[in-house]
């Protein structure tokens, strides 16, 4: 019997790995959208912020706001393992700052979390998502968000 676990494509470490390494080069706006986020950030210096990370995969995302903000504490959510495994050897080196959760982003990632993040950002995850899923997911966005915070989608 085949379940939908075994049935996703990133459950493989072979396939995780590949796209991790590839991801650059298969979007060609890779390096950019993720800058265009980093420059979005209204932080400065050793500020402390918390950021959910989004079908952060294996972290790279992550990695990029804790070297730049080291104030900062990030959590990578994503429903496959094999890529946050890549996340977490990635981003060991932040020690406590860096966290991940394996949870689908159709369902209740909000109960894992520790408190209010300041910051919930997603990059080419959301748009796999049909449009019932994604406006309940932005709703959990709102309601999970800091009053004051914000929620950047850097998509297709």
């Amino acid at each position: 019997m085949t379940t939908e676990a075994s049935t996703y494509r990133w459950n493989t470490s072979g396939a995780a790995e590949a796209y991790d390494a590839a991801a650059p080069a298969i979007h060609p706006y890779y390096a950019k959208v993720q800058d265009e986020i980093l420059g979005l950030l209204p932080f400065k210096g050793g500020t402390k912020f918390e950021l959910i990370d989004l079908g952060g995969g294996s972290g790279r995302l992550a990695e990029r706001v804790l070297t730049h903000f080291p104030g900062a504490k990030v959590m990578v959510v994503d429903q496959s393992e094999p890529f946050l495994a890549l996340a977490e050897r990635r981003l060991k080196r932040f020690g406590r700052r860096a966290e991940v959760l394996r949870h689908k982003l159709q369902d209740d990632w909000l109960s894992a979390l520790h408190s209010a993040p300041n910051v919930i950002v997603s990059t080419s995850a959301i748009h796999h998502m049909e449009p019932r899923e994604k406006q309940a997911l932005y709703w959990q966005c709102y309601e999970a968000l800091a009053p004051g915070g914000m929620f950047i989608n850097g998509d297709e």
